[in-house]
């Protein structure tokens, strides 16, 4: 599996973390599935950007929706 980089890149190592942290929470574009890994770089400029690994695909418990199993 390949790295996928986010095409935005954050001024500061902040930013960058607050955007790879709701990548964690919500996956990619509140798509059902979850990174693996997401990671902050530094460019050789300065900048920071956001990779992540596509992984496993997110399905909700059926009991924690109250629907009888």
């Amino acid at each position: 599996m390949a790295w996928i980089y986010c095409s935005r890149l954050f001024d500061n190592q902040f930013q960058a973390g607050c955007y790879a942290a709701r990548l964690r929470e919500n996956g990619w574009r509140d798509a059902a599935q979850l990174p693996d890994y997401v990671a902050v770089f530094r460019t050789p400029r300065g900048r920071f950007g956001v990779k992540f690994l596509p992984g496993r695909t997110w399905a909700p418990d059926r009991k924690s929706k109250g629907t009888p199993s």
